[in-house]
């Protein structure tokens, strides 16, 4: 059974425009397979910017893997650049993830209402 986790990871990011990028980042972020709700906020006046996502792994430390590699790739793909990335990552066992339920929700017709559901994957 695949572990889902939350993680949230913020960045000095230097450059202009920073919020455009941040946005075009998390349309990529989107784009990828696993990746659940990703979301971007922005302190502009700190040029700091936190990438939030969802997504699975076969432990929590794998998910917290996949879900960096991901950042990564969006980052890149977006025409961003990540300098020292492996020396900041080099030991993500020291990271904390936030475990979740699997995020499906699953609609269940009752009686003449309609309930939603949280299922467990």
């Amino acid at each position: 059974m695949p572990k889902w986790i939350r993680l949230s990871v913020p960045f000095v990011v230097a450059g202009p425009a920073i919020d455009d990028h941040a946005f075009i980042v998390l349309d990529h972020l989107h784009d990828l397979d696993d990746i659940v709700d990703p979301d971007v906020y922005i302190d502009l006046s700190e040029s700091l910017v936190t990438l939030e996502l969802i997504t699975k792994g076969t432990s929590d430390l794998d998910a917290v893997r996949n879900g960096l590699a991901a950042m990564r790739t969006a980052i890149h793909t977006a025409g961003g650049t990540t300098h020292g990335w492996e020396d900041d990552f080099a030991d993500v066992s020291d990271l904390t993830p936030f475990p979740i339920n699997a995020p499906t929700t699953e609609w269940e017709p009752t009686e003449t209402k309609f309930t939603s559901v949280l299922i467990d994957a």
